[in-house]
C-alpha cells in the first residue's frame, strides 16, 4: 500500500512540476 501511495505521490509532484514550468514558460 505505501508503494501506491508513494507512486500517487510522486505523479501529483511531476504535474506539479509540469504545470509551474508551463507558467514559468508563459
Amino acid at each position: 500500500q505505501l508503494e501506491v501511495l508513494f507512486r500517487k505521490i510522486m505523479q501529483e509532484i511531476e504535474r506539479r512540476l509540469s504545470t509551474q514550468g508551463e507558467q514559468i514558460r508563459k
